[in-house]
């Protein structure tokens, strides 16, 4: 009736034809003034296309239909949906039923009824509630990724739709995706992604909150440093920044510096690099190992880096202070992405 009173329609969804008619004569007699229309996919086409040319001129004012209208649908009137039992509809179907409604300048409503609340499943609550929860712009995706945690994500070899992402990782399952679908195509699989390295340098490497005030854009930009393999991509990442929030604040640049560092250790073979206190001396030390056979002391490396000590499979940077840590390791690094054998022992 509110809809009604505005002007405006409604689409009342019951996905069940068998008695479709009669959930439309239950709305008529609960609304009487209203005046109503039923499609759904038996129709034939023609009948189906004369109903919905009828409900797109006006000529009534709520629309019984199933989930049929659930993509292509733009009328700018009507801006109530109604869903009967919605704890048998999937999230895609429930976000895509609700973009069916506040596309125009009207406050839109968009009402999930259940049968019972006793009769409805933990997961199907947990889809109603993921849909109530995510009404901003950008809700889609993360309505997406919800329903992949719920659904499963289907097997790599096999027909089956429904299984356990969770046992292997989201991101290593699409990469065992992508490398099936590679196989088939007759191309290489992807390149495996450098082991991990530690990186334990004492320094302050973020984005700050006033910087990236929204957590998700913070945490897609945490996630796309992490995966930069390359200095044109760390650049971009930097200049991106800038455009978008401002000059980056110390932290931020020493985030992507981090991780640049990060992936030149580790193309080097090494997997660490940490800094420590000496029970000895009581200096800091910056500690880069284990090395590959090629790596050693040398007199080159020690003329640039001051004292550099070799021990066991590790090498030993001392510094005057622990701000010194970052500034030496790019520099040992350049040192030994200078040498030729170095690198191709290290590839190797």
């Amino acid at each position: 009736r509110r809809e009604l009173l505005r002007e405006g329609q409604v689409f009342f969804v019951h996905n069940r034809v068998r008695d479709i008619d009669a959930t439309a004569r239950l709305v008529k007699d609960l609304v009487a003034e209203a005046r109503v229309l039923v499609a759904h996919g038996q129709l034939s086409g023609s009948e189906l296309e004369r109903t919905m040319a009828r409900f797109w001129r006006g000529d009534a004012d709520v629309l019984v239909t199933t989930t049929i209208v659930e993509n292509g649908l733009d009328l700018a009137r009507a801006n109530t949906l109604i869903v009967d039992r919605a704890e048998h509809l999937g999230l895609a179907q429930l976000h895509q039923l609700r973009g069916r409604v506040g596309r125009s300048g009207r406050q839109a409503y968009a009402y999930l009824l259940t049968s019972s609340t006793d009769a409805v499943s933990e997961v199907a609550l947990e889809r109603l509630r993921t849909v109530a929860e995510n009404t901003d712009l950008g809700a889609g995706y993360r309505i997406a990724m919800r329903d992949l945690e719920l659904r499963g994500a289907g097997t790599v070899l096999g027909t089956r739709q429904s299984g356990h992402v969770g046992e292997v990782g989201y991101e290593l399952y699409v990469r065992l995706v992508a490398d099936a679908v590679a196989s088939l195509d007759g191309l290489e699989p992807s390149e495996q992604p450098p082991a991990e390295v530690s990186l334990d340098i004492p320094v302050s490497a973020l984005l700050p909150e006033d910087y990236v005030g929204d957590p998700e854009v913070r945490m897609d930009l945490y996630r796309r440093i992490a995966r930069a393999r390359e200095p044109a991509q760390f650049e971009a990442l930097r200049e991106e920044l800038s455009d978008r929030f401002g000059p980056p604040p110390p932290e931020a640049l020493t985030l992507i510096r981090l991780a640049a560092l990060r992936v030149r250790v580790a193309a080097l073979g090494v997997r660490q690099a940490v800094v420590r206190r000496s029970p000895r001396s009581g200096r800091y030390e910056l500690i880069v190992g284990p090395l590959v056979p090629s790596i050693a002391t040398s007199v080159r490396i020690e003329r640039r880096l001051r004292r550099v000590l070799r021990r066991g499979d590790d090498l030993v940077i001392e510094l005057e202070g622990r701000e010194q840590a970052l500034e030496r390791l790019e520099l040992l690094l350049e040192v030994l992405e200078s040498k030729p054998s170095v690198r191709s022992r290290a590839v190797g």
